[in-house]
């Protein structure tokens, strides 16, 4: 990789965190996050936004309810393993198999989605693709924290020691 693909990434994991902290600083009632996705909504669609405006609106409320949703279940999976809570942990194993159809979902409808963007938009595009990816990439991670964690504490191992 060259020096300037690292330039690029730390850009786009600025720009997310910022967007993060200035969504959760507005009203939760300005924010339109879907709680639950029926398992047709898990179907990829095409989505083209008549503009700007509505494609930011689309990609940032589905950005923000998968981030927010991953750093819950992380958070959740920590919790739970230091308690020794099994409970915590198989809702938290069943809520990563969720994540996962979201940021499928998302980022095949944001390849979709580019090949169908006006001139003015497809720049944007290409980073919401972009960003898309890194979601997929971090909530994919989350099975093999999540999961393992689970399957220690299923299999009625000794609870971890306070020595560390």
């Amino acid at each position: 990789m060259e020096w300037y693909s690292f330039i690029v990434f730390f850009l786009l994991a600025g720009v997310i965190v910022l967007l993060v902290y200035k969504l959760s600083k507005k009203e939760k009632s300005a924010i339109v996050i879907p709680e639950e996705e029926t398992e047709d909504d898990v179907e990829a669609e095409e989505f083209i936004p008549s503009s700007a405006e509505e494609f930011s609106d689309y990609v940032n409320s589905r950005i923000l309810l998968i981030l927010l949703r991953t750093k819950d279940v992380y958070s959740n999976t920590l919790m739970g393993l230091n308690e020794d809570d099994r409970e915590i942990l198989k809702k938290s194993a069943k809520e990563v198999k969720k994540i996962n159809k979201l940021s499928k979902k998302l980022k095949s409808q944001s390849l979709k989605t580019i090949k169908n963007l006006d001139k003015d938009l497809f720049l944007s595009g290409s980073y919401v693709a972009q960003v898309a990816d890194y979601l997929r990439e971090a909530t994919y991670c989350l099975n093999f924290i999540t999961n393992p964690a689970y399957n220690y504490l299923n299999n009625v191992h000794n609870p971890l020691s306070d020595e560390n």
